[in-house]
This record gives structure tokens, C-alpha cells and sequence, in this order.
């Protein structure tokens, strides 16, 4: 009789596990949802505790495992040596799991999270060609765009899974990428997921914006080569400059009727997909830039771009360096005497 009992609570277990084994994506997925915030979930057959961290002075709240660790700046420095570094990790154990958090100082409009989206993958491709974009899309989470894709990676010792979102933390980009060896895939698919869809940010978001941010992102989804907002207007001005600095294409745009435009400088890509838009004078220049009168030139300085202004008498700056990867006005010179030291250099040759 006992032997028999046995064999009917083997067979059940069976049962049970094929039950598991016949949910869908989504209701897996909806129950890990659920289950994060009560602080427990069950990943696997293996039951795991969650907990919450606050982050960025307490802008947003995250759940992670509740055996991660934050890991040392130091050691974030020695594992990414040469790659933009996330400023906060934490991993498990056995550093086959890691979650990364950045802040950027970028301040972006939410509907731009889709173009931000589209470049990293489209660059991320085109120089790992063997790695594969797995899954794509964006979602609404207490009134904020969130943005995200998954993809495969190599490593020194194989293959990862990863899952990258952004979102807005009132006006700036935040980056979120969760990283686990490729054969854990599976198990820890749900995991991913269900942190990226719990994160709490702390800013209260009206319907009306809501409803405001789902019109303008659909927009740009039918239209995903067009610019929103002022881009679109961009493409159509004249352009009195341009320069190509690695892989950005850099141009300038002239003033109509003697008015500034809301954005005169942008860049592009090799493809000729848009990078960014900056307003010059809005930027740290001083000067109704640029028009005929006061632009000289826009020259290539190492990684950077060198505006060249009207040298007139008694100013003190009128050149600008520009970093091309975002825009940015880095510091301002003096053009007259830039040439002077240029010069001499080559003298001393």
C-alpha cells in the first residue's frame, strides 16, 4: 500500500510539473509581476527572496535578488576598462548575474526614447554582426515611456543574455541593462522582465500626458525615419557647414530671416539616421549663431568640433570647441590666438 502511495504522489509531482511547463509567456510573466513586490518569487522551483533598492537619491526604486551585492567602483573600473562603465551594479554570487544602473546627464524628450532605443541596437549590431536582437517593444508604467530590447552577447567564456531599457527620471535618460550567461536564459527570463516592469519612478505623470506621450509615440512608430518636434524642420534648412568626425556627420544650418531656428546644429550617422540637435546659443554661445555675418568655419580637431566665429576687436572668445557625440559645448577660445600658437608650433618643427 505504501508502495503504492508513492507512486501516486510521483505521478502527481509529474502532473504538476508538466502544468507548470504548459503556462504561456504571459501568465508566467504576469505572476512574476505580482509576486516581486510581496518580496518572494518563485524562479524555477526555487524559491528567492526580493529586495528594494533606492537609487539616484531616491528618484526611482528597483527590486532586485536579496543576495545581490553592490559591487566596488573598483572593480566596475577593472571590468570596463575601455566601454562606457555603468555607475551602480550589483550581481550574485557567483557573477553570473548582473543588473546595471546609469543616470545620463542628457536631458531628452520621452518620445525620443524610441530613436535612443533604435541606435543603440542598430550600432550594437553593426559591430557585434553574431550577436542576435531576440525581442523588442515599449510599454506605459505609471504614466512613463519605457523603451526596451533583449539580445545575445559574447564573452570570454560564451554567450549572454541580455535585456536593456530606458526610460525618463523627469528629464534625464536613465539605462538599465540585466546580463545572465545564455544557458540560464530561460529560467531567468521572467526575472528580467518582471524588474523591469516593477521599477517605481518618482514622479506622478497627469492622463493628459500620458495620453500626450501615446499620440507622440505612435507618430514617431509611423514614421520612424521622420524627426518629431523641430527635428522635422532640421533636414529642410540650409546648411552653410559640415564636417565628418569618425562615424558623425556634423552640419550647420543658416538663419532664416535673420532668425534663429530652434535647433541649428545636428548629426547624423553613417546610415543618415538623426544622433542629436543642439541650439548654439542655448548652448553656451553667446552670439545670434550662426548666420552669414558672424560664422567663419567649422574645422575637425582630433574627436572634436572647432566653431570658428567673427574675430572681432576686443572679444576675448570666439571659438568653441563641440563634443560630437552629443552636442555639448566642452570650453571656448580665443581664434587669434589659437592661430598664433598653431603657427609657432609649426615653426618650431
Amino acid at each position: 500500500m505504501e508502495h503504492l502511495d508513492k507512486r501516486i504522489a510521483t505521478i502527481a509531482n509529474k502532473h504538476k510539473k508538466k502544468e507548470k511547463v504548459k503556462k504561456t509567456w504571459e501568465e508566467q510573466l504576469s505572476e512574476m509581476i505580482e509576486a516581486i513586490p510581496k518580496s518572494s518569487i518563485e524562479l524555477d522551483g526555487e524559491d528567492i527572496e526580493m529586495k528594494q533598492l533606492s537609487l539616484f537619491d531616491g528618484c526611482l526604486n528597483v527590486y532586485v535578488p536579496k543576495d545581490f551585492f553592490e559591487v566596488s567602483l573598483d572593480t566596475i573600473k577593472r571590468n570596463y576598462p575601455y566601454v562606457a562603465k555603468p555607475q551602480i551594479i550589483y550581481q550574485n554570487k557567483r557573477d553570473t548575474i548582473n543588473i546595471g544602473f546609469t543616470m545620463f546627464e542628457d536631458i531628452v524628450e520621452e518620445t525620443e526614447l524610441i530613436l535612443f532605443c533604435d541606435i543603440m541596437k542598430n550600432s550594437f549590431i553593426k559591430v557585434n554582426p553574431a550577436s542576435k536582437i531576440l525581442d523588442d517593444g515599449d510599454f506605459l508604467l505609471g504614466g512613463k515611456l519605457v523603451v526596451y530590447y533583449t539580445f545575445t552577447s559574447f564573452a570570454l567564456d560564451g554567450q549572454n543574455y541580455n535585456l536593456m531599457f530606458l526610460t525618463l527620471v523627469g528629464s534625464h535618460l536613465f539605462l538599465c541593462t540585466l546580463t545572465c550567461i545564455k544557458k540560464d536564459m530561460d529560467k531567468i527570463k521572467p526575472l528580467f522582465y518582471g524588474i523591469m516592469k516593477t521599477i517605481e519612478i518618482k514622479e506622478i505623470v497627469s492622463k493628459e500626458r500620458e495620453e500626450e506621450i501615446i499620440e507622440k509615440v505612435d507618430e514617431q512608430k509611423q514614421s520612424p525615419n521622420q524627426l518629431i518636434f523641430d527635428k522635422k524642420q532640421l533636414l529642410s534648412l540650409p546648411i552653410i557647414s559640415a564636417l565628418s568626425i569618425r562615424h558623425y556627420r556634423i552640419f550647420i544650418c543658416k538663419n532664416e530671416n535673420g532668425e534663429t531656428p530652434l535647433n541649428n546644429m545636428y548629426a547624423l550617422n553613417e546610415e543618415g539616421e538623426f544622433l542629436w540637435s543642439v541650439n548654439l546659443c542655448e548652448n553656451g554661445i553667446d552670439k545670434p549663431l550662426p548666420n552669414e555675418k558672424s560664422f567663419i568655419n567649422m574645422e575637425k580637431r582630433g574627436e572634436y568640433a572647432l566653431l570658428g566665429l567673427d574675430e572681432e576687436e576686443g572679444v576675448a572668445e570666439n571659438g568653441y570647441y563641440i563634443n560630437v557625440s552629443d552636442g555639448r559645448m566642452l570650453y571656448p577660445i580665443n581664434m587669434e590666438t589659437l592661430r598664433r600658437q598653431e603657427k609657432e608650433r609649426k615653426e618650431n618643427l
